[in-house]
């Protein structure tokens, strides 16, 4: 049997979707929920697999046996309640973020952004940086980040990673596409035209 990565993969399943019109987590992907799809893809290589929201019922029906659900933290704005949550309670060290938004999350990318981590000490997160901004909700986080996000009012993720003291490991472009050479692994959608083109843009399969 494969060794699985001591990681936690933490889901945000996201508010109420008012720009797509409607929960994102139970759209169908290849005929399961794109909550159950991600934490399928997931779970046979990582030890945790987290939903994140603000209530159980945003987890859809096919996907409750693939993870559990971790509760939004208080006092924190948008998806860094979700951070903040999963750094809380999970019970591995480091975990790595998504949105159920974004499909594409397979064991290649989790590989590599574990080896990334162990090119540095003392870690808190390892983040891919393109086009000018962070991309934290494909990264690999430290439970160590939690102090940090927890001692000010960061108003965004961009605010805490450009400014939070962290020590953080940034990926660049071209070593994301040195295994991901379109980039899916950062792709999300909020439109219903964007889900559209999404869709067409890969396999979604776990390399």
């Amino acid at each position: 049997m494969k060794a699985k990565f001591p990681i936690a993969v933490a889901i945000l399943l996201g508010g109420e979707s008012s720009r797509f019109g409607s929960p994102k987590a139970f759209l169908d992907w290849n005929g399961k929920s794109l909550a159950a799809h991600l934490a399928a893809a997931v779970a046979p290589v990582v030890e945790e697999v987290l939903f994140v929201g603000k209530n159980e019922d945003q987890i859809p029906p096919d996907a409750k046996a693939l993870g559990r659900f971790a509760e939004d933290k208080t006092g924190f704005p948008g998806p860094l309640a979700g951070l903040a949550a999963a750094l809380t309670q999970a019970s591995k060290p480091w975990v790595f973020l998504t949105g159920v938004d974004m499909p594409y999350l397979n064991e290649t990318t989790l590989k590599q952004f574990w080896l990334f981590r162990e090119k540095s000490v003392l870690l808190d997160v390892a983040a891919p940086y393109v086009e000018g901004r962070w991309q934290p909700l494909c990264a690999l986080w430290n439970r160590h980040a939690l102090k940090s996000l927890e001692a000010s009012p960061w108003n965004s993720f961009q605010h805490f990673l450009n400014e939070g003291g962290l020590k953080v490991m940034k990926i660049g472009e071209i070593a994301l596409r040195s295994f991901d050479p379109e980039l899916l692994c950062l792709r999300s959608f909020n439109t219903p035209e964007e889900w559209q083109r999404l869709r067409n843009s890969g396999s979604g399969s776990v390399q």
